[in-house]
């Protein structure tokens, strides 16, 4: 959807189960929405004047509030941009505001707590599925085909655990809702571009090219102790770009297509961000992480990019913008 040419911010907020977006419009400096295509929980802020004093007092969060947010233009469809639960609340001053930072409703403190597990003899859809019923979730998507003899989660957060499992393995990772999304990153890379924005879409911009950083293959190869076999794969980047560099994993696998798989997810992740950077422009509900985008008129640096992150932005001073966070590989 393309933000029209004369349209009006609009935004809707329900507070434990109650619209207050009313209420508390005159109040709100800002209600920014993050949203992120893998690994983070999504995060949705918002700034208050407090110059009544009224946050501190009688309009002070509960404890497990649960905030509903949606952004858009008056007169169309809002995105929703789902539930979140407070994590923090600050007042600051003189001037008196407050500030509230929530995070995504499905992303409970117990997947953010460190703790230590081995897994024995399971798959990595059956580990993705043990983690998610552990938090109420469930697993959406297509998890790799791969069996492991013993995998461990050493003091690791289970988010910092299964991002770690979803990289290795070609994957990216969401909690979205109640929902733990698995997919290809190759096939969130591949997506036709969701909109096409050119020099003159752009507020702001800042990319650059970390080409010297690219790698032109990885292999794998691991040595193993109970099979006495050497399990062994390779991978090599489309092109003739990077600076020769191999990249090298020692990290145990199950067969030498495991191998193989670890070493193409290792090099496309090395890879995935040799274009990266930052743009602002105004306010869009399309433009969403994991959505792929079209820039033109940028010379070398036009292509097609992964959003990586968004931030959704409405404030009294600046209107409605978006800000992304972009990625384009070799």
């Amino acid at each position: 959807m393309e933000a029209p040419v004369v349209a009006i911010p609009a935004y809707q907020v329900t507070w434990a189960g109650k619209d207050v977006s009313v209420t508390i419009t005159p109040h709100v400096l800002s209600m920014t929405y993050i949203d992120h295509a893998h690994g983070k929980s999504d995060e949705l802020e918002l700034d208050l004047e407090d110059i009544g004093g009224g946050w501190k007092d009688g309009w002070y969060p509960r404890k497990g509030d649960v905030l509903t947010a949606r952004i858009g233009y008056a007169g169309l469809p809002l995105m929703d941009c789902g539930d979140f639960e407070i994590e923090e609340f600050e007042v600051k001053g003189p001037p008196d505001t407050a500030h509230v930072r929530a995070l995504s409703a499905g992303v409970a403190k117990p997947l953010r707590t460190k703790s230590s597990r081995a897994y024995e003899d399971q798959s990595l859809a059956a580990i993705a599925r043990n983690v998610a019923a552990r938090h109420g979730l469930r697993v959406i998507g297509t998890v790799p085909d791969v069996r492991f003899a013993r995998v461990t989660q050493n003091q690791e957060r289970d988010l910092e655990f299964l991002k770690r499992l979803a990289e290795e393995h070609g994957q990216v990772f969401a909690v979205k809702g109640d929902q733990l999304i698995f997919m290809e990153r190759n096939t969130l890379v591949e997506r036709p571009p969701a909109t096409t924005l050119t020099r003159n879409d752009l507020l702001s911009y800042t990319i650059k090219d970390k080409g010297l950083t690219t790698f032109t293959a990885a292999r794998s190869s691991y040595d193993d102790p109970w099979e006495k076999a050497t399990h062994e794969g390779s991978a090599a980047a489309a092109g003739e770009d990077g600076i020769g560099d191999s990249i090298k994993l020692t990290r145990r696998t199950q067969d030498a297509d495991h191998a193989r798989l670890r070493a193409k997810a290792a090099l496309d992740k090395a890879n995935e961000a040799r274009f990266e950077g930052s743009l602002e422009v105004v306010g869009n509900p399309a433009l969403v992480a994991g959505n792929t985008i079209a820039l033109t008129g940028l010379g070398k640096f036009s292509g097609t990019y992964l959003v990586h992150s968004s931030r959704h932005k409405c404030s009294q001073s600046g209107g409605y913008t978006t800000g992304l966070e972009i990625q384009r590989g070799v």
